[in-house]
C-alpha cells in the first residue's frame, strides 16, 4: 500500500498547499460574526485556542519534512503560511488591544479577562510580531484583571529580554518598590513600568513580613532574574515574578 512518502513530491507539496489554504481562510474567517464584548470569560476550562491554529501547529512539529515544507517551500503569494498566519493574529491582537481603548473597558465594565485573547487570536504571546515590538504586551497587561496578569507574566521572558534596556533610574529612587535593589534593565513608558531586581534591601527596615517568602526567593536568585511590574495609573499595585 501507498504512503506519504511514495507519493511523488509535486503531488506532496499541492497536498500541503491546499492544508495550508484551508488553514488560512479558517482563521480569517473565526468569529466574523461575533460581536467583541468586554469582560468575556468562558465558563469552566474551555478556553481553547482556535481549533484551526492548533492542526497546524500539530502538523509543522510533525517532523522535519513538514516544518521546511510549511515555513519555506509551500507559498500563498508568495509567503509561508506561517508569515500569513502570524500576521492575522498579530492583526486581531491589535483590533482587540484597539477596542479596550476605545471602550475604556477599565472605567466602564470591569478589568477585561484574556480568554477573548486566546480564544479569537490563540497563543499571541509567542508571535514574533508581538514580541518584536514593545507596545502591544504592556497595554494588555495595563487592561488585564490581576488574575490574567500572572497567568500571562511566566510567558513574558523572551519579549523582557528583547526590550530591556540598561536602567537610567533605580527602583528605589523612582519609588518602584521600596524592598529591593534595581537590577541591570527596565522597560519604561506604555502605560506600565517594568524593571528587573537586583537583590532585596533591608526586609527590616523596608518590607512587611507577609512578604517573607517571596523575598527568600529573590536572595536565592541570580540578578535579574525577577521583575517589578506597576501600572503607572495605579502606583500601590506591584506584582512580582521570575523569568
Amino acid at each position: 500500500m501507498a504512503t506519504w512518502w511514495d507519493m511523488p513530491t509535486e503531488l506532496r507539496d499541492m497536498v500541503v498547499y491546499w492544508f495550508c489554504m484551508m488553514i488560512v481562510n479558517e482563521f480569517a474567517n473565526l468569529d466574523n460574526d461575533d460581536p467583541i464584548q468586554f469582560p468575556h470569560r468562558i465558563p469552566g476550562d474551555n478556553i481553547k485556542t482556535p481549533t484551526c491554529l492548533s492542526s497546524f501547529s500539530s502538523v509543522l512539529k510533525t517532523s522535519r519534512y513538514f516544518r521546511e515544507t510549511l515555513t519555506k517551500t509551500v507559498k500563498i503569494n508568495k509567503l509561508p503560511a506561517v508569515e500569513i498566519l502570524q500576521s492575522m493574529q498579530y492583526q486581531k491582537v491589535q483590533q482587540l488591544v484597539g477596542e479596550m481603548h476605545v471602550r475604556n473597558v477599565i472605567q466602564d465594565h470591569g478589568p477585561p479577562h484574556l480568554d477573548i485573547f486566546r480564544k479569537k487570536a490563540g497563543p499571541f504571546w509567542a508571535n514574533p510580531k508581538v514580541l518584536n515590538e514593545v507596545q502591544t504586551l504592556p497595554a494588555i497587561l495595563f487592561f488585564a484583571s490581576d488574575d490574567d496578569v500572572l497567568s500571562l507574566l511566566p510567558r513574558l521572558q523572551p519579549w523582557l529580554l528583547r526590550h530591556g534596556r540598561p536602567v537610567t533610574n533605580s527602583l528605589e529612587n523612582d519609588g518602584l518598590s521600596s524592598c529591593f535593589k534595581s537590577g541591570s534593565l527596565e522597560i519604561r513608558g506604555y502605560s506600565m513600568e517594568i524593571a528587573s531586581i537586583g537583590g532585596v534591601l533591608d526586609e527590616r527596615d523596608h518590607c512587611g513580613s507577609d512578604q517573607a517568602t517571596l523575598l527568600n526567593d529573590i536572595k536565592a536568585s541570580p540578578p535579574d532574574t525577577w521583575w517589578v511590574f506597576r501600572r503607572t495609573t495605579d502606583p500601590g499595585n506591584l506584582v512580582h515574578w521570575s523569568v
